[in-house]
């Protein structure tokens, strides 16, 4: 335990002082009498007390945990009805002094009542003030290697003493284990203290010079003035020493603190002697370290070393063969030769290093053994052969351009390539080689002539190459031709592909254009009135414009109009040409001749009552009027009276009448209604008797299922009473009849249906 005076006064800690704290190597202590007053170092009591009023009649223990668990103790005064206090505090990693300002080092605390307290296992909290209130604190958590002091204060000042048992903890508080140099503090070059730390506490008395003995390189060393801050404080016990060592230590390396054997006095708070095992520590000494060698190359005097310090104190300087110390790191232009190189700290220490300079490897030259010019324009496939001689290889070939590491390189482009060859030294030597270009491949159009008329093959073009490599081939496509001029060429894109000696392309697309095709605007068909002319037009677009002219179908070219007199409808061909005698597609003229309607209604007529009379009046080209206003060619009549019917167009008008009348005409078809087709000759065909004229006939028999058995359109064909040429049953049969005719002189025509019974 560490525990150093911070007061301002210097007086000698007692036991009633937390700096002479009793250290507690037993499990019972016994304390016949009370103690009175503070010691030499009152009021050690800070934020958060429960101790009223502050330390009073106090004792101080002191203790190390060795073992980790809980802490507990009681006090048993020798008089039952005094009044014993006390507080706790933890100083792993605090001074006695800062107890009075530091409240969070008091870990438990009790003022409570007469009679027994302490810290149990049936204890509650771990801060019980003034009371009575509870006479024990609950059980407090300890850890290996803690340092606790306990101020005990007799509140009631009474004569009697006190018993304090900390038998219950299952912590261990008694130091078993012997102390040992724990810790030393880092030691650099030229130092001549030693600051070391035990493992325990130490008793102040039993620390002696002779006791500590200190080997390493550099020695014999001598240690004096061994003390600690905390004796040096007045406290009875410390953890913390420093020791003056002569000579200083200005030799880095490892050295070795040990406590001598024959003096064997340094013991910890229980009496255990310090254990004699040395204990390792390394000083520090400024060291030199070449950071970067570059060896004198090419003509020399170009050598380059750099080099820094480590482990001293900074800052460092450096010297080269006895030179003047300068803060620079670096040595230049050096030249072939032996050097000594030193390093010194702030505090003086020397590390010295020897560095070997080569002679110088010579000049290095760079040749061309070769170049090649780029074939094309544009293009990239130039090369370049080069050799470095000289300084020492391997070289190493550093383009411009982009190019690759290499002493032959290809696939260039026109430019001005620089290469740098470097030895292994870094010696190099540069050249500089022009890679040209033949011009680029172009042409002139001398002649380009394009197509006469639409879809014509009679363009052409001549062109003039220049550029690249000649001689030139020519590629046209898709004319397929191998100069430089194209015939019977029609309109559209060709693609010329010109090819040097050197294989260098050119590629071009030429235009052949055509003129837009001759065409005749459409001026539509032409009606006329029967009789008169019509005046036919054939206005021209496109082809090269300028003059039209009109051929017609008569193989006459005038101008316009072209007149005609159709008497029927009529076609008429023109076709137009321009200038340049381009031709039209024909085009065909409709000339439609309106004729007066030709209409005929027929004679009057007498119609049967439920019959209808149809007429139809069509003419092509006519419109129509009936007296009903109807406008439809055709007319269904179904009443007598007179009906009346215009066709008229554009032109002409035509009219028509017809008087129509009804009667009642009867029939003029009998239907049997049965028959015996048994082959007697005698009413073996089941057959309608007719007895008026007819435009149609129709006679049908069917089964009862409806299935056909017989049609006909022949009024003397009957039916003979089979189906597919086997004889029917007997019953009966339906029969259907449709006919149209006369009778008196009125139109007839009628719908029947009924029924036969075939016998056998």
């Amino acid at each position: 335990m560490l525990i150093p005076l911070q007061q301002s006064f210097a007086q000698i800690p007692t036991f009633q002082d937390c700096l002479g704290a009793i250290p507690v190597c037993n499990q019972v202590y016994n304390t016949p009498s009370s103690t009175f007053g503070t010691g030499n170092y009152p009021n050690e009591q800070g934020p958060g007390t429960c101790l009223i009023p502050g330390e009073f009649n106090s004792s101080w223990y002191t203790f190390n945990i060795s073992s980790s668990g809980t802490f507990a103790f009681t006090i048993t005064p020798v008089n039952a009805g005094a009044d014993y206090d006390w507080a706790m505090y933890n100083l792993t990693n605090a001074t006695c002094a800062e107890i009075q300002t530091n409240g969070s080092l008091m870990v438990s605390c009790n003022s409570s009542q007469w009679g027994y307290t302490g810290i149990s296992a049936t204890g509650v909290g771990n801060w019980n003030g003034a009371g009575p209130t509870n006479a024990f604190n609950y059980l407090l958590n300890v850890n290996a290697g803690e340092t606790y002091v306990l101020n005990i204060n007799n509140w009631s000042g009474t004569t009697g003493g006190y018993t304090v048992d900390f038998s219950a903890s299952s912590a261990s508080i008694f130091d078993t284990v012997k102390p040992y140099i724990d810790t030393i503090e880092q030691v650099i070059c030229n130092d001549n203290q030693l600051t070391f730390t035990f493992s325990e506490n130490i008793l102040c008395g039993s620390v002696q010079d002779a006791d500590f003995h200190l080997t390493g390189p550099g020695g014999p060393y001598v240690l004096s003035a061994v003390t600690g801050p905390a004796c040096s404080a007045g406290a009875t016990s410390g953890k913390t020493f420093t020791a003056s060592v002569s000579p200083p230590m200005t030799v880095g390396g490892n050295y070795f603190l040990s406590i001598t054997n024959a003096a064997a006095s340094v013991t910890d708070l229980c009496g255990l002697i310090a254990d004699s095992a040395a204990t390792e520590f390394f000083v520090s000494s400024v060291e030199i370290v070449i950071d970067s060698l570059v060896q004198p190359t090419c003509a020399g005097f170009n050598g380059q070393v750099y080099v820094s310090g480590t482990v001293g104190t900074p800052p460092y300087e450096f010297s080269i063969n006895g030179s003047p110390f300068q803060s620079g790191y670096s040595f230049t232009g050096m030249d072939s030769g032996t050097y000594y190189i030193v390093v010194k700290d702030s505090f003086g220490c020397l590390d010295t290093a020897l560095v070997n300079f080569q002679a110088s490897t010579g000049a290095v030259i760079a040749t061309k053994v070769s170049s090649k010019d780029i074939n094309c324009f544009n293009a990239c496939d130039g090369s370049i052969s080069v050799i470095g001689s000289g300084g020492v290889p391997p070289y190493a070939y550093t383009w411009t351009n982009g190019a690759p590491p290499l002493a032959n390189i290809g696939g260039l482009c026109p430019a001005n390539y620089q290469v740098t060859i470097t030895d292994s030294y870094n010696c190099f030597d540069t050249l500089s080689i022009v890679l040209n270009e033949p011009p680029e491949v172009t042409f002139n159009i001398v002649n380009l002539k394009n197509a006469r008329c639409y879809g014509n093959k009679d363009g052409s073009v001549s062109l003039n190459v220049l550029g690249g490599t000649p001689p030139y081939t020519y590629v046209w496509t898709p004319y397929g031709g191998g100069s430089n001029t194209a015939y019977g060429l029609g309109a559209g894109e060709y693609n010329l592909l010109i090819i040097d000696i050197n294989q260098c392309m050119y590629d071009t697309i030429i235009n052949i254009d055509q003129p837009t095709p001759v065409a005749i605007v459409y001026p539509g068909d032409t009606t006329i009135c029967f009789g008169t002319e019509a005046s036919l037009t054939a206005p021209a677009v496109g082809g090269n414009v300028g003059q039209y002219g009109v051929i017609w179908d008569n193989g006459v070219s005038v101008d316009d109009p072209y007149i005609v007199q159709p008497f029927l409808d009529n076609t008429y061909t023109a076709v137009a040409f321009d200038d340049s005698s381009c031709m039209s597609e024909p085009y065909v003229y409709r000339v439609y001749v309106q004729q007066k309607p030709l209409i005929d209604l027929g004679e009057d007529s007498v119609l049967c009552y439920g019959n209808v009379l149809f007429k139809d009046v069509f003419f092509p080209g006519s419109e129509y009027l009936w007296q009903d206003g109807s406008v439809y060619h055709d007319y269904a009549i179904r009443e007598p009276g007179l009906y009346t019917v215009e066709a008229y167009n554009s032109c002409f008008s035509t009219y028509d009448s017809l008087l129509v009348e009804f009667d009642d005409c009867g029939t003029c078809v009998h239907v049997p209604t049965a028959f015996t087709p048994n082959n007697d000759g005698l009413n073996d065909l089941f057959i309608p008797a007719i007895g008026c004229a007819f435009d149609d006939y129709d006679f049908k028999v069917f089964n009862r299922w409806g299935d056909l058995l017989f049609a006909t359109n022949d009024p003397e064909t009957g039916w003979n009473g089979q189906n597919a040429d086997q004889p029917s049953e007997m019953g009966t049969y339906v029969w259907t009849l449709s006919y149209g005719g006369s009778t008196h002189g009125v139109v007839l025509s009628e719908n029947l249906k009924g029924g036969v019974i075939l016998i056998r």
